[in-house]
């Protein structure tokens, strides 16, 4: 996992845009005084990731999309009834001179098994290619 400054550096020199930054983490449900559980891995190779990104929406959309589907379908059998997720999210300008976004979507499992997480990854990549888009 890299920096966040070296991400903006390696933005910069490959002329992208934006970067992405994103942190998944899990809180179990089952009691144990709502200490936050484990980060989760395979966001973008790890629990926070960077990822650069051109101005181009659709070619980011279907990054977080195809990255997402993947998580979603390892995390899914983790999950258990009350356990909840975290997706924190940032896109920055790599410029520092255009707007970008920072949020947290939650959700929070009623059924075992159940998929929390791509309703949370569709939030993060609607607001994500509403600031690329404008």
């Amino acid at each position: 996992m890299r920096l966040p400054s070296q991400a903006l550096e390696e933005a910069r020199q490959s002329q992208c845009d934006y970067v992405l930054y994103t942190s998944l983490t899990q809180k179990k449900g089952g009691g144990g005084g709502g200490m936050f559980g484990r980060a989760l891995g395979n966001m973008a190779g790890s629990a926070a990731g960077h990822i650069p990104v051109n101005t181009r929406g659709e070619a980011a959309a279907r990054s977080v999309a195809v990255t997402g589907i993947h998580t979603s379908a390892n995390i899914a059998g983790s999950i258990k009834a009350r356990d909840e997720l975290s997706l924190e999210y940032k896109l920055e300008a790599a410029d520092g001179a255009r707007p970008g976004v920072a949020n947290t979507a939650k959700g929070k499992a009623k059924l075992d098994g159940e998929d929390v997480l791509t309703p949370l990854i569709q939030k993060a990549a609607e607001a994500v290619v509403g600031v690329l888009k404008q």
